[in-house]
Formats: structure tokens, C-alpha cells, sequence
């Protein structure tokens, strides 16, 4: 089927278009020509809507084409490497067009709402790199920034280098620029208001900050950049408790010993359907008797679940949850490293 989401009717409604010019101090030495557009990250419910085919979930590893349309639900991110080290990430609750890939020098994306975070690399000279939105004109110095699109505003956040902001005049109006340093933000709306960037936004970049660009993406399987993920995902969760072992287990936690840090779970798919099975992996547990990982509604109190487990002191394994008849919904995958209900570990999927 076509996609309903056109350049023509997308430009009939905007009144600002914002536009990132990016220039590296260096030339690349591997031509761009060949810069393709590879999903790494794929969590939650990501839709791809391309012309001519049916809807569907983008899976790891897919490479985007020009003209694809990237929906990402509730509690969902995509992540997309650009050639060997720039990445894109997009985040929940954000619809975005990939108008062109390096054609002519140019990489362009219309982001309709949401939020995309981007760091660009290694860019030749005059090579430009666009982001559309309903709301403003950016001419960008810098390699790691990211853009916010709302109904009647727009929202440029520079981690790194410096952004020319250009409103879009109004008929016989003069359009108003100003230039955004590093460590500032520009909100576009009636007009271009500076502000510093806000600590939501640092945390949010220094998330960002921590997804590694994959130096030979052909050769990763699908599993590697799903302990990738689990690894991400987790170290991002929000801890549920010290999880100290009790003292009915048959080893307690070494004192200033933290066995949370390099523990990973993951599950087999990152969305699942109510009749499917839920296959959970996990890794460098620690070996306590009393260890046991659960399935709970992500909006459920820690210590209530769906189902559960024991790892029996099993630091690496499978877990394999069958016939659970989950309705659609946003899950976590629980870890507690002893008897009570402190998580230690959490990690999301969805079921529709």
C-alpha cells in the first residue's frame, strides 16, 4: 500500500523547517555514496510503513530506504546506524519520514512529532544533514544534538558544537536567527527563545552517549545486538531494591560486592503475540540458591507477576514461559537475587 504520509501534504501544513547543515572539520576518507541506513536497536513496537508493501515491525539489522516511514509506540526505541560511526535515535511516540540517504550530498529526515537524537560523524565538506519540522530553520555546527517536534513548536538541544535557529517569517515579516552553543537549546515557536539545557535533556544525552557504533555491522548477528541491547536497556532500568540475598540462601552477597552491574536479561523477541511462548536469557547472575526472575505487567507492583521461575544458582541460562495467555500490553522481565521482592534487574517487551 502507498504511505499516507507525502512530502506534498507534509509541506502544505508546516510553517518552519528545520534544516541541519553539518560540515566536519576533516574529509572522510571512504566515499559516501555507499552510507546505508541499518537498524541496530529495535525495542518495543517500531512500524515500518513502506510504499508499496504492507505495515510492518521493523527487525534488527533492516536497512531503510528513501521514503520509509518509522513509527515508534509507547515505551519504544529505534535505534539507526549511518554509515560506520553516525547513529540516530528515535524515540517513543515519534513518527519520521527518511527522505534521502547521502543523495547528492545529503541525508534528510521529516520529523513529524517526537524526538530524534543524532550524532554525526565524519561528514565531508558541504555534505548537509536534514532534519524537517513543522516549526524551524537550523543551520548546525556540532556532532551530537537532537530534535523535538510538537503541534506548534520545535525544540534543537546542541550536546556538542553550535546551531544556527532561522524562524520561518510570516508574509512581510523578517525572519528572526540566532545562533545556539553548545550546552543550549532553541524553542521555536513564535519566535526563537535560548535556554540552557535542562538535566532531563543531559540524562537523556548521556543515555544517548552510551550506544556504541558497530564497527562491522554485516558480520553482528541478531543475538549479539540483542545482548547489546539488554546490556543498554538494563544498565538505563531503574533499580528495584538492593536485592541482597537473605538469610535462607545458600550464599549470601560478598560484602561491597555488586553482582547488579554486570548482570543481562533479555527476552527472544521484543514484542510477542498472546498465543506465543516468552523465552527469556539471561547472564552473569550471580550463583544464589534463591535467585528466581518473573513476568509482570510493567505497571504492576514489584513482587506481584504473572509467573516465575528459579535460576537454582545457574549464572548463565534460558528460561522458557509457555501458555501465559498475556493480554497486549507493555511486560518486564524481573530479576530478584533473593527471596523478597527487591528487582535487581528489569527489562521491557511488548505483547499485542
Amino acid at each position: 500500500m502507498k504511505s499516507p504520509y507525502r512530502i506534498q501534504d507534509f509541506l502544505s501544513c508546516i510553517s518552519m523547517i528545520l534544516i541541519i547543515c553539518f560540515s566536519a572539520g576533516s574529509a572522510c576518507k571512504k566515499e559516501e555514496a555507499q552510507v546505508r541506513a541499518i537498524a541496530t536497536f529495535v525495542i518495543g513496537n517500531v512500524v515500518l510503513d513502506r510504499s508499496g508493501e504492507p505495515a510492518r515491525q521493523v527487525r534488527h539489522k533492516d536497512e531503510l530506504r528513501k521514503d520509509d516511514v518509522i513509527k515508534t509506540g509507547r515505551d519504544s526505541i529505534l535505534v539507526v546506524q549511518l554509515g560506520g560511526e553516525s547513529l540516530i535515535k528515535i524515540e517513543s511516540g515519534t513518527t519520521v519520514r527518511l527522505v534521502s540517504i547521502m543523495e547528492q550530498g545529503t541525508t534528510k529526515f521529516e520529523l513529524d512529532q517526537g524526538t530524534m537524537f543524532n550524532r554525526v560523524m565524519k561528514l565531508k565538506k558541504e555534505t548537509s544533514y536534514v532534519v524537517q519540522t513543522k516549526t524551524s530553520l537550523a543551520a548546525v555546527r556540532g556532532t551530537e544534538f537532537s530534535v523535538s517536534s510538537e503541534k506548534d513548536k520545535s525544540t534543537v538541544a546542541v550536546n556538542d558544537g553550535s546551531v544556527k535557529v532561522q524562524g520561518i517569517p510570516k508574509k512581510n515579516e523578517v525572519s528572526e536567527e540566532k545562533s545556539i552553543e553548545k550546552g543550549n537549546a532553541a524553542v521555536v515557536k513564535d519566535k526563537i527563545v535560548i535556554r540552557p539545557v535542562t538535566n532531563d535533556e543531559k540524562k537523556e544525552f548521556n543515555k544517548f552517549e552510551k550506544i556504541p557504533a558497530i564497527e562491522d555491522i554485516d558480520s553482528t548477528s541478531e543475538s549479539d545486538l540483542m545482548k547489546m541491547e539488554a546490556d543498554y536497556f538494563n544498565d538505563d532500568a531503574p533499580a528495584g531494591g538492593n536485592g541482597s540475598a537473605d538469610s535462607s540462601s545458600g550464599k549470601d552477597r560478598p560484602a561491597g560486592d555488586d553482582p547488579a552491574k554486570n548482570a543481562l536479561v533479555w527476552t527472544s523477541k521484543k514484542v510477542y503475540r498472546t498465543s506465543d511462548d516468552i523465552v527469556v536469557y539471561y547472564k552473569n547472575l550471580p550463583d544464589y540458591r534463591n535467585c528466581w526472575i518473573d513476568i509482570s505487567n510493567a505497571s504492576d507492583r514489584d513482587g506481584s507477576y504473572q509467573s516465575y521461575n528459579w535460576t537454582y544458582s545457574a549464572k548463565d541460562g534460558q528460561m522458557n514461559f509457555s501458555r501465559m495467555g498475556l493480554k497486549p500490553g507493555v511486560y518486564e522481565v524481573r530479576v530478584h537475587f533473593g527471596r523478597g521482592n527487591a528487582v535487581d534487574k528489569r527489562y521491557r517487551f511488548q505483547v499485542q
